[in-house]
């Protein structure tokens, strides 16, 4: 029998995502090809899908919703309502709590 360590934090539970090894809990959706590094979190009602990294100590929380060709590093906080499309690199930001769009690639609507 297989004994599970559950992990808590911020009172929701939370798992290793199976690419990168990063928390994200069960209250995010974070598609498979989402790369979340070992150190990085995914909370709240965070929306990730796409060919989207999240790694170092950065995190996405809120009810985020990060798409595309985008990369969240370093010490980035990207929270609240923003939406992130084809954004390139994100990083070393203290933190991003929005409640607009912002969307980097030209073909983006």
């Amino acid at each position: 029998m297989t004994n599970k360590k559950e992990t808590i934090i911020g009172g929701v539970k939370c798992h290793r995502h199976s690419n990168g090894g990063g928390f994200v809990a069960e209250t995010a959706t974070v598609e498979a090809t989402v790369y979340v590094g070992y150190n990085a979190r995914v909370h709240g009602n965070a929306v990730i899908r796409g060919h989207v990294t999240v790694k170092n100590s950065a995190q996405v929380f809120g009810n985020a919703v990060i798409t595309g060709c985008t990369n969240v590093l370093g010490s980035a906080n990207l929270g609240g309502d923003i939406k992130v499309h084809d954004a390139g690199d994100i990083h070393d930001v203290s933190d991003i709590h929005a409640k607009y769009d912002t969307c980097y690639h030209e073909m983006c609507e």
